[in-house]
């Protein structure tokens, strides 16, 4: 029999990882908040009336809102209290004074399921007393205005105010990581297509999250992930310490969950840091001041010491004036660097991965709505997993990319692996394919530039492969890395068989409603679709019938699917696309 393992490449016009999940922000104080649905992002009103700091918003997959909180309360689209949305975590005193106390994440696969995680401030009577928490939305239920079907359920306790999330390497999952308080302990928890796994990976490196004689106000401070997931910038600001060994630079294993130390900055100017953010590209890292200061400084990410990261030191913005005090920054859709400034405004950094000046920051860029009264950015911006914004190109009225991903179904040792490019990038294709099987004594049989490939791999375990997918329109390259490993075993009673392998045909695809499966040359056949992450759509019986019609339209959504159709001899997979 021969096995197939599938590529697999999403995209939308912004992004397949979800830009369009951030299409609506909403934070601050008086319903602030930012559409980015229009193009340059136009200032709307949500019924949030306070989040100083820590706050969530998220989107559906074509941009429309479907709930925010401030990480105690959670409001429906249309603004209203969302059933059982009351005390999800966060402290009611904290008033949404905890730096990232709130983070979204859609539950991998599921159109209705969504977790939200809060962590506690240290600005209550026991501070960092609740801990880390999640809550469970239904968006199936009430009329699809959503339910709270679970909340404040317990993680961890006492972390820090600090809570980030990246996607996982396989481009489903997602990581959410939390940061003990009064230890080195970083806490990485998986979300997949089952739940949540709430049985950490722990990783006990960098700095102990507390000083002897000084308060838990060192909890504060963000902590916050590259796009391309693979660096951790974690910062401390605090009202009652001067000298403090931050920020600190800590590597991702996307693959694992672990962290491990690159560096610690040993910061000579004294400065508490704030707020960050990773340019899209990942090349520049920018910090900002707070309540400390008004600056944003700009640093080479890349960076391989703090020597030298304190040399690529670049002031951006500095003020004494009192004009901005800049705290949370956040990626936009749009793939520029948004920077809450506890006034009516936001500041703009125009095009983030450009080094120094030529960066482009916007004092005052976009002014917040003012009637019937004023709405304030505070210290925070909405939180997202910061994979949402994967990107090799900004600065237009959008961003087309590539996200590249792969799954895979049973190989065998000592028999073809198949590799299918189902690239799905409108309105260009994908032209360029350079693929490592990770099996270096094949020699130059490890590389390919075919667009569908094979391997034989001539033993079983587990080899890490690495697709590079690219497409240059316009002379804009847009392009994406994956790399993961797949599992060969060792199979027998193979019977190959290439002329059924090719014979089913599937046509009209892409289609609207109804296709055709020719399975005139395949004998006993079982049909199966499944989504491009393995979950299970449909099973056809296809009755003996060698020209099946399926009526298709009504039972799956827009999007890319695959088709399963196995027989005795051999299991067959197709991209189907219904538009």
């Amino acid at each position: 029999m021969t096995r197939l393992c599938l590529i697999i490449f999403l995209t939308t016009s912004l992004s397949s990882f979800g830009q369009e999940r951030a299409s609506v922000w909403y934070f601050g104080q008086n319903g602030a908040g930012l559409d980015f649905n229009c193009v340059p992002p136009v200032p709307i009103r949500s019924g949030m009336y306070y989040a100083l700091e820590g706050c969530a918003s998220i989107s559906d997959t074509v941009g429309n809102i479907l709930f925010y909180t401030n990480g105690d309360t959670v409001y429906d689209r249309n603004h209203n209290l969302m059933p059982n949305g009351f005390g999800i975590g966060q402290n009611p005193l904290c008033w949404g004074s905890s730096t990232q106390g709130a983070l979204i994440v859609p539950v991998p696969d599921s159109e209705s399921l969504y977790y939200i995680f809060t962590t506690d401030c240290v600005d209550q009577v026991i501070p960092l007393n609740n801990g880390l928490r999640f809550s469970i939305i239904d968006m199936s239920l009430n009329n699809g205005l959503g339910v709270v079907t679970s909340k404040s359920q317990h993680l961890k306790t006492p972390v820090t105010e600090k809570l980030a999330a990246v996607h996982h390497a396989n481009g489903d999952d997602i990581w959410v990581v939390a940061h003990e308080f009064g230890t080195n302990n970083f806490y990485s928890y998986l979300v997949d297509s089952s739940g949540l796994d709430t049985v950490p990976v722990i990783s006990s490196v960098g700095q102990v999250h507390w000083l002897p004689g000084f308060s838990e106000s060192m909890a504060r401070g963000y902590m916050k992930f590259s796009p391309n997931g693979q660096q951790l910038v974690v910062l401390s600001i605090s009202d009652h310490h001067i000298y403090g060994l931050y920020p600190e630079l800590f590597n991702f294993n996307d693959a694992t969950g672990q962290i491990t130390l690159s560096y610690t900055v040993v910061d000579t100017d004294s400065i508490n840091y704030y707020g960050a953010s990773f340019s899209p590209d990942n090349s520049l890292l920018y910090l900002s001041s707070g309540w400390k200061g008004q600056y944003v400084h700009q640093f080479d990410a890349n960076a391989t010491s703090s020597s030298a990261f304190m040399a690529s030191k670049q002031v951006i913005y500095s003020s004494i004036m009192g004009e901005s005090f800049p705290g949370a920054m956040q990626i936009g859709p749009d793939g520029k660097i948004y920077i809450a400034t506890h006034s009516w405004w936001l500041d703009v950094i125009d095009n983030p991965n450009i080094s120094g000046a030529g960066c482009g920051y916007q004092q005052q860029a976009i002014m917040l709505q003012v009637c019937p009264i004023i709405s304030l950015s505070l210290y925070g911006l909405p939180n997202y997993p910061e994979s949402y914004f994967r990107t090799t190109i900004t600065g237009g009225a959008c961003v087309d990319t590539i996200a590249a991903g792969f799954g895979c179904n049973d190989a065998c040792a000592g028999y073809p692996t198949f590799f299918i490019d189902s690239t799905f990038i409108f309105p260009y294709v994908v032209n360029y394919w350079e693929w490592d099987f990770g099996d270096p004594p094949s020699g130059a049989a490890n590389f390919s530039n075919l667009q569908n490939p094979s391997h034989t791999y001539p033993t079983a375990g587990s080899y890490v492969v690495t697709l590079i997918v690219a497409t240059d329109v316009d002379s804009i390259c847009r392009t994406d890395t994956i790399v993961k490993p797949i599992i060969i075993d060792v199979c027998s009673g193979i019977e190959e068989n290439q002329a059924t392998v090719s014979s089913a045909t599937i046509y009209p695809n892409p289609f609207q409603q109804t296709t055709t499966i020719d399975l005139t040359n395949v004998d006993n056949a079982e049909i199966d679709i499944h989504s491009v992450s393995g979950k299970h759509i449909l099973h056809i019986d296809n009755q003996g019938q060698k020209d099946l019609k399926i009526e298709l339209g009504h039972t799956l959504k827009a999007g890319i699917y695959l088709l399963y159709v196995r027989t005795n001899k051999t299991v067959l997979t197709r991209k189907l696309i219904k538009y």
